[in-house]
């Protein structure tokens, strides 16, 4: 998409999409409507491309609450199943993501490191709505990356950007040990 945006659209209906219009109806979809419950939330999928950070998925919760006559607050929340404890939302999310991730997997070139991971973990679980596990996955894909390897339990996070630095040639990086040698087929 070229050319500044003219609007932000917000089409609320099943189907609609969130996008910067360029005038003619057409522009980059930042999301799509998946779900509405009235009058209360809407709830929304967005695919990330690569020129934007991507791929990545992010799912998003729209809530409107009036508190007062006067006032609405409207709650954005990326956090719908984990959080909300809800056991069947979660595993049927994940269901959701597979078919994604199949096309993103069958997609990738050979240099190309797929990696899907969280910023916290998350247990729905457990009678916490808060962050429950100290660990997040780490899960890696590519063409050049050797199945089945067990990275073991990382003693930091950067651990993880040291891989990538390493498995792109940009490093190495302040903090961090990489683990591209037991996961990369050919590293050099």
């Amino acid at each position: 998409v070229t050319g500044e945006p003219r609007a932000f659209v917000f089409e609320a209906r099943l189907g609609g999409r969130v996008y910067e219009d360029q005038g003619d109806g057409n522009g980059f979809v930042w999301y799509t409507v998946t779900g509405i419950t009235p009058p209360e939330s809407v709830y929304l999928i967005g695919h990330i491309a690569p020129p934007y950070g991507g791929p990545a998925t992010s799912l998003l919760q729209l809530t409107l609450e009036s508190p007062s006559a006067s006032r609405t607050i409207l709650k954005v929340s990326d956090s719908l199943f984990g959080h909300r404890n809800d056991t069947a939302g979660y595993a049927a999310n994940l269901e959701a993501i597979d078919p994604w991730l199949a096309e993103v997997c069958e997609a990738l070139g050979r240099d190309d490191l797929l990696i899907v991971t969280g910023d916290h973990g998350n247990d729905p679980t457990t009678p916490s709505t808060d962050h429950s596990r100290e660990y997040v996955p780490v899960l890696m894909a590519g063409p050049r990356v050797r199945a089945g390897v067990d990275v073991g339990t990382r003693a930091t996070f950067a651990d993880l950007g040291q891989t990538i630095a390493a498995n792109f040639g940009v490093g190495p990086l302040a903090s961090g040990e990489s683990f591209v040698e037991a996961i990369r087929v050919d590293h050099p």
